[in-house]
């Protein structure tokens, strides 16, 4: 079940074994680094084929939809999720049923554009219509932000562009049960939250999580973190730094990872690769050396946790052990690119040179 609040594409994480080890001199190439490194991050097959996207190109919403999906996934290209939703669109407006409910989840998100809760409804209203399961919940969650006269006016349009081809529900309420709502309200366990974060999510997943970041636990400000520092709301971004610095100054070493990752993320508007390369060293310094494992439940533990994830860079950046090795790449690859902006800047006089 998807929620407008949470998602599990939050990572722009790509796996990449980097070979360098340190700075070097490497002078004029710098800027090459620099603009190749997110290239060499992205999976081999970083393209899409030129069918699907003359099938998109043609007018094929399902084609259309595939192509959001991988944009928004990182699936074969790296991740972007301006780009995602507008292919949502183009495919939402094409008829698409699954595509309206994810354009109007990454518009309640404030992911690829500014959060717009109004349209968000608008959509979940929509991908209800054309029978898109967990709609209805999105549509409810969504309903209580807006008020009556916005609610009326949207559910006319949304009956206007429903037609007579899908089922009426611009005058009709939600079709959610209270146990639909409050499915995570009882759960306390941040371990059962982050298994959530793939798979199942509720609207108050977001508040289960600040509840618990609240309360000093590093697994959820991180979880919080990374979800909040991906839209392009300033608000919730800033507040999303503010749960990743807690969790890393906790001594989480993901935490530390995605802060770092934070401090370089253009997206972000941040660029202070100084503070990243300080929150790198730390993560690098409490990464636990791979010794493997001798304990039969802790080799047990960890099998079990590694089969809730298909993308173990991904994992690694919500915190899971078993991606530690991932997650030892991931360090090891934001270092270079932290050590390589740097080395520019001074080159280019506007750091003094290191003595």
């Amino acid at each position: 079940m998807r929620s407008y609040l949470l998602n599990s594409g939050d990572s722009r994480c790509r796996p990449w074994p980097p070979s360098a080890s340190g700075r070097g001199n490497w002078g004029i190439f710098i800027p090459l680094i620099l603009a190749f490194l997110h290239l060499l991050a992205t999976p081999i097959n970083a393209q899409i084929a030129d069918e699907l996207v003359a099938a998109a190109e043609a007018g094929s919403a399902t084609a259309q939809y595939d192509i959001g999906k991988r944009y928004e996934r990182g699936d074969g290209v790296e991740a972007d999720d301006f780009i995602a939703l507008r292919w949502f669109r183009r495919a939402a407006e094409n008829g698409h049923g699954p595509a309206a409910l994810d354009l109007g989840w990454m518009l309640a998100n404030g992911y690829g554009a500014a959060l717009d809760m109004a349209e968000a409804y608008l959509w979940f209203t929509i991908a209800q219509g054309r029978g898109v399961p967990d709609a209805g919940i999105q549509r409810h969650a969504a309903r209580s932000e807006l008020d009556a006269p916005t609610i009326s006016a949207l559910d006319r349009k949304a009956g206007e562009v429903l037609g007579t081809t899908a089922p009426a529900v611009a005058n009709s309420e939600p079709d959610v049960t209270e146990d639909m709502i409050t499915e995570v309200t009882v759960i306390d366990d941040p371990t059962t939250l982050r298994r959530l974060f793939w798979t199942t999510w509720t609207p108050d997943y977001l508040a289960r999580l600040e509840k618990l970041a609240a309360q000093d636990d590093p697994q959820a400000q991180n979880l919080l973190g990374l979800a909040l520092t991906r839209g392009t709301d300033l608000t919730r971004r800033e507040k999303g730094l503010q749960w990743l610095f807690k969790a890393a100054s906790s001594g989480m070493v993901a935490a530390q990872y995605n802060l770092a990752d934070a401090y370089i993320d253009r997206r972000l508007g941040i660029m202070d690769p100084d503070a990243a390369a300080r929150w790198l060293k730390e993560a690098k310094r409490g990464l636990a050396p791979n010794t493997g494992t001798s304990d039969y439940e802790t080799a047990t533990r960890l099998f079990r946790e590694a089969a809730e994830y298909t993308d173990p860079y991904r994992a690694a950046a919500l915190g899971y052990e078993s991606a530690t090795d991932a997650l030892a790449q991931l360090i090891e690859l934001r270092r270079v690119e932290a050590a390589a902006m740097i080395e520019m800047r001074q080159r280019s006089g506007q750091l003094p040179e290191a003595q």
